[in-house]
């Protein structure tokens, strides 16, 4: 049997499944999900975990890849090295963030102290 190299063995499975469609099975480094308790990443060999999602982002990062999504809620287990999310419903997030107006700084009025 191949010996595993130390990036092998520091990955772990995810499975990102809906009722209906798997949206991402395979290896990750990370998961980072919007739990009841807060934002939580999760990593190989994670202490076991049975969680509530909440609605927000739920981010799969593998290698140099990232796969974003914004998940309607559900619940996450954490086991034997596998995370699994069963969503509710699953939308890809935008892939970049939407651009903001900007706001010239001429037209804040910046508080100058009086000198006396």
């Amino acid at each position: 049997m191949a010996k595993k190299t130390k990036r092998q063995r520091s990955k772990l499975m995810a499975a990102v499944v809906t009722e209906d469609r798997a949206i991402y099975e395979g290896p990750a480094d990370s998961v980072s999900i919007n739990a009841a308790e807060g934002q939580i990443t999760i990593w190989a060999h994670h202490a076991a975990l049975l969680a509530e999602l909440k609605p927000g982002a739920l981010v799969v990062r593998n290698d140099q890849e990232e796969h974003a999504y914004r998940a309607s809620g559900g619940f996450v287990e954490v086991r034997d090295n596998t995370v699994t999310v069963l969503a509710r419903s699953i939308t890809q997030a935008p892939s970049e963030a939407p651009e903001l107006p900007v706001i010239s700084r001429a037209l804040i009025p910046v508080p100058t102290p009086d000198k006396e």
